[in-house]
């Protein structure tokens, strides 16, 4: 009962999501495949009065022309269904086409929209991960569950038919048939715990042996010879899991067995008692031949329909812990106040801030307290761990804080609306992104899309993150898509890729830059001449650096040295070298580095 529970949750969700996504194609395929159902039954039944009639033309009447008007008629009705039938096609397949895309870009706008805290929670991640494997089915199981109605509905007709001369046989079908649902949902419901409890296993195991396709991981894989490794681990999981499947459908397969032998033995039934009444002159030889050709396609129906419940139950289950994905999490609430673009960047204000992670024992930030002036130029220091990415992922609100406030120009953080706190925001993290599928330019473009694009805008950017020279080299220039997966495509070196993604931070130019890591692969002969222009092109804009390289931050008005969630030491470059502190002993190790 749970099983089908599940399956009626399931169902809803799967017509409520294409009722959303193309309702007229989603009604006209289920209308059309009901009316199908009828097919045979209709068949069946003319096919019977035409045998009839030509008994009677053969015993009685003699007149051939009399059968015209049941040929005609017979053909009409063939006719129509036969359109029922391309149209049923038509709508099916133009379904299947469009279904796709939009399913996809539904998952991926609702992913968007919860925020990047909620989609580094696990079970999230697993639900998504499920999402994925399983979306492409999704029409498959539309289509199911359509021809799984139209069946259920034809059975039915069958049945009533059927009952008017062997009521015992519908009454001893239903009884078995009830009898193999149960059944059938038991080994079910194993096989879904199979998949559904062992999601994070299989996605390790897929992510090893993933590992062995990626250029990127590729290399150091099979330099360090450790690629037995990962396949060891793929192959191990998927050999139990498989085995065990096969344990599961082999059991299943003997009870299926015993079920085909019951309905075999009520079919020759079936078959007797109508032979008996036949015999006996109670029905007509074209009544018999309608009766004999239901009793048949009911026998089959309702055999079908057991398997076809099994796999649309055994399908949904699947299904239905991916769907769940839409019910369980809702996006981040946004805010209601707009953050008005002004010529003076807004003055930001951290007040006994503390943050942890989700599932984290200890906070990574701890009471801090900053003001940032608008317009200052801010480094942030530290060791790993110290706390200085997880300081930008509160001022983006990427995470919020547990407790304590962050304010722009006195609007909490929380309050302002996420499309009015972006335009305020050009962020360059490390980990920044690098898009091999698109052109130099529209790789600039991402960091401000805009219906028009200024090309010169785009130049100027390179330029300013010393990136031009490089680009002016490569066949296409600015056209050069950067994967060379792809036709004509090159592989940026990893100091050309970041000074790519640094001149998409100089095409933002937004009043609040914050540049996480920014040089870590780039000389530093490229690095000075980044921030002479970082330096040059930013006046009046607050820019907030992150660095373990002092050359970089050595500039900035003010230096913020962060040690396990706190400000332990603040000042420029000359006042925190005569602190004599940690930044000062930290300056003093790298520096001696270059001698």
């Amino acid at each position: 009962m749970k099983s089908f529970k599940q399956f009626i949750h399931t169902t809803r969700d799967i017509f409520k999501i294409y009722w959303e996504i193309a309702p007229f194609l989603t009604v006209a395929s289920l209308v059309t495949q009901i009316i199908l159902s009828f097919q045979g039954l209709i068949n069946a039944y003319l096919f019977g009065v035409f045998i009839d009639k030509i008994l009677q033309i053969i015993t009685v009447t003699k007149d051939l022309d009399s059968i015209i008007p049941i040929i005609i008629y017979f053909g009409c009705v063939n006719l129509i269904l036969a359109f029922i039938e391309v149209t049923n096609n038509y709508f099916t397949a133009v379904l299947s086409t469009i279904d796709g895309p939009k399913l996809k870009l539904k998952h991926t706008d609702f992913l968007s929209n919860l925020g990047i805290s909620n989609l580094e929670n696990p079970e999230l991640t697993n639900k998504s991960t499920r999402f994925n494997e399983v979306f492409g089915s999704m029409n498959q199981q539309l289509g199911s569950l359509i021809m799984l109605i139209a069946i259920i509905v034809g059975t039915i007709a069958y049945g009533i038919t059927i009952y008017s001369f062997a009521s015992i046989i519908v009454i001893l079908s239903a009884i078995f048939f009830v009898l193999k649902y149960f059944n059938n949902g038991r080994y079910i419901n194993k096989i879904w715990r199979l998949n559904r409890d062992y999601t994070e296993e299989q996605r390790n195991a897929w992510s090893s042996i993933n590992q062995l396709t990626e250029p990127s991981s590729l290399k150091e894989i099979l330099l360090s010879g450790s690629e037995t490794l990962l396949r060891d681990k793929f192959v191990s999981f998927t050999s139990w899991k498989n085995n065990t499947y096969k344990t599961l459908r082999t059991k299943w397969m003997f009870w299926e067995v015993f079920h085909t032998i019951s309905d075999t033995i009520l079919l020759g039934v079936g078959v007797y008692l109508l032979a008996e009444k036949t015999i006996i002159g109670a029905v007509s030889i074209g009544t018999f031949t309608f009766y004999l050709r239901s009793l048949f396609t009911f026998s089959d129906q309702l055999d079908g329909l057991s398997y076809r419940i099994s796999r649309v139950i055994e399908s949904s289950m699947r299904l239905s812990d991916a769907l769940e994905l839409f019910e369980l999490y809702k996006p981040e609430k946004d805010g209601t106040k707009e953050l008005e673009i002004s010529k003076t960047p807004p003055e930001i204000q951290l007040e006994n801030v503390s943050f942890r992670y989700p599932n984290g024992k200890y906070s990574v930030i701890k009471d801090l307290n900053l003001t940032i002036q608008p317009g200052e130029r801010i480094a942030i220091v530290g060791e790993n761990g110290a706390g200085k990415t997880t300081l930008v992922k509160l001022l983006t609100r990427i995470y919020r804080p547990q407790s304590g406030s962050i304010t722009l120009e006195q609007l909490n953080l929380a309050d302002i609306t996420k499309e009015s706190l972006h335009k305020h925001l050009g962020v360059l993290f490390q980990d920044f992104n690098q898009y091999g599928n698109l052109t130099v330019s529209e790789n600039v473009q991402m960091g401000k899309v805009t219906k028009k694009v200024d090309p010169e805008k785009i130049k100027g950017a390179l330029v300013k993150a010393d990136a031009l020279s490089f680009v002016k080299k490569y066949p296409k220039e600015l056209d050069q898509i950067l994967s060379e997966r792809f036709k004509g495509g090159i592989r940026p070196s990893g100091g050309q890729w970041q000074k790519i993604a640094i001149a998409r931070f100089f095409y933002r130019n937004a009043p609040i830059l914050i540049m996480d890591e920014p040089t870590a692969s780039i000389d530093a002969v490229s690095e000075a001449q980044i921030f002479d222009n970082i330096y040059k092109f930013m006046k009046g804009k607050t820019v907030i650096i992150i660095s373990h390289r002092f050359s970089t931050v050595r500039n900035a008005d003010r230096i913020l040295v962060l040690d396990r969630g706190r400000i332990i030491e603040e000042g420029t470059h000359q006042e925190l070298l005569q602190l004599d502190g940690k930044y000062a002993h930290a300056f003093k190790l790298q520096a001696k580095g270059y001698e």
